[in-house]
């Protein structure tokens, strides 16, 4: 693409009909963030190991930065980032016996240590937002490459699935691997959403009038 930065570089670019591409830059912005956060603290045997489903924090991330590349190249220019070699490992189709073992040993990691992993992720995360950046929503309904599967028929179907894509695994490695399991870190990391608890002028504002939700102090006190 010849130019990437207008939305990136210029928050004046607030046109409504550019809504949608705000909304999917935020959703990529913040799950990819979060995600990032969550795994960066584990040491390599943790990013490697692999959970009761198969699968492990290095495969996750791979597949993720995979899919990013074949989307953003579809969108782009057509060109991978990452070899065909590297989204065969992260983005294989096959299972049972066809499959070349559980998805977490199929990561080897003298050759894809986790500094590789996350880069790759926040590479393929920058490419998409770059080309999120220049494409045009009037094209958003428009027939996606032959080559994609049935279930992207448009152009928007590729963002919108982009959007949710890393929240899905987000869920998936919470209840996965073992690292997660009794914490909070992909849980509420980032997040506050207890209203009750949260009693600050803004939170009591967006409170509907006579709400149900009680305080918890006030739940306690009259109990």
């Amino acid at each position: 693409m010849a130019e990437h930065s207008r939305i990136a570089g210029n928050h004046s670019s607030a046109r409504f009909e550019d809504l949608p591409k705000h909304i999917v830059r935020r959703q990529l912005n913040r799950s990819g963030n979060l995600l990032l956060a969550a795994l960066e603290p584990l040491t390599q045997a943790e990013f490697q190991q692999g959970g009761a489903s198969g699968i492990s924090s290095a495969w996750v991330l791979g597949h993720l930065a995979c899919v990013a590349d074949l989307f953003g190249s579809v969108l782009d220019d057509g060109k991978l980032a990452f070899s065909l070699d590297t989204h065969e490992v992260f983005n294989g189709l096959d299972v049972g016996d066809a499959a070349p073992g559980p998805k977490a040993v199929r990561v080897d990691p003298n050759l894809y240590p986790k500094a590789r992993i996350l880069s790759m992720m926040r590479r393929s995360q920058i490419r998409l937002l770059k080309v999120l950046d220049v494409f045009d929503v009037r094209r958003w309904d428009d027939p996606a490459p032959d080559r994609l599967a049935d279930t992207f028929q448009t152009c928007g179907a590729i963002w919108e699935h982009l959007a949710v894509h890393t929240y899905w695994h987000l869920g998936e490695l919470s209840s996965a691997v073992e690292r997660f399991h009794g914490t909070y870190t992909l849980n509420s990391m980032l997040h506050y959403f207890v209203w009750g608890e949260n009693d600050t002028e803004a939170a009591r504002r967006s409170l509907p009038p006579q709400s149900m939700i009680v305080p918890a102090a006030k739940t306690r006190a009259a109990s």
